[in-house]
């Protein structure tokens, strides 16, 4: 963008004696979609182990703890894990398999008896406990996937 354009949309503006503001953007999340592993390695039996080894991993990319309680990941069906009470230490990871399991701080399961993640495309959304859309991650095939 040309440096005069760049700094007149930055101006405030008047208009009938009011002043408007652009609002601000909103910041940057600190806790993000790190990887997705949308194919678990072999055929797709539906055992508790092949579930498990689909996942997605989030990360903390501050330097503060934060409280992702209530937050969710969801794909575009709409499956959704919703976190519980729950601290991502700083510059942490937390992987949530599909399957079930036992969680720590570590793990997180979806309790779920089939596959989440398609193998030939999909998104992952992870929204705060308002709903909103914090990041997402987009993948075309079964490969794994830093985002």
């Amino acid at each position: 963008m040309r440096p005069l354009l760049r700094a007149l949309l930055c101006l405030p503006l008047v208009l009938g004696g009011a002043l408007l503001v652009a609002p601000h953007a909103t910041a940057a999340s600190s806790v993000k979609i790190y990887y997705v592993y949308p194919d678990s390695p072999g055929s797709d039996t539906g055992s508790n182990s092949s579930l498990n080894a689909e996942y997605v991993i989030l990360k903390n990319v501050s330097t503060t703890n934060r409280s992702i309680t209530g937050w969710t990941l969801r794909d575009k069906t709409g499956y959704t894990y919703r976190f519980p009470t729950f601290t991502l230490k700083a510059g942490a990871k937390v992987k949530i398999h599909t399957g079930k399991g036992t969680a720590s701080a570590a793990d997180r399961y979806y309790g779920r008896t089939w596959y989440v993640w398609n193998n030939t495309g999909d998104t992952a959304y992870l929204k705060n406990s308002a709903g909103t859309t914090v990041h997402s991650c987009s993948w075309s095939s079964n490969k794994p996937k830093y985002c």
